[in-house]
């Protein structure tokens, strides 16, 4: 299982993404109301790898923005780019002879 917690420019957490397989990606977005929770995020991030894909539009991401390499970007647009990476990633990750 790969993991990786995405964090902002000042190093806070807000989502955190696990690859079960190359096919199998869940993601999990804290709410800023909440604080991050490592362990949860990866329990709630593999149980969704498990059950259904992650989210492929931005409508069904957060209305929020971050601070990420110096400018402000959409949290959608960030998770989205960090799905692909995560594909990609896992791909090398799980390949087999």
């Amino acid at each position: 299982m790969l993991i990786k917690h995405l964090r902002d420019d000042f190093h806070q957490p807000y989502a955190t993404v696990v690859s079960v397989n190359e096919n199998q990606i869940g993601i999990a977005i804290c709410s800023p109301k909440d604080s991050f929770n490592r362990k949860r995020g990866r329990n709630i991030a593999f149980n969704r790898a498990l059950i259904k894909n992650p989210p492929e539009f931005e409508e069904d991401l957060p209305n929020r923005h971050i601070l990420k390499n110096g400018e402000y970007k959409s949290i959608g647009e960030v998770i989205l780019s960090e799905i692909e990476n995560m594909k990609i990633r896992s791909q090398k990750y799980y390949w087999k002879d």
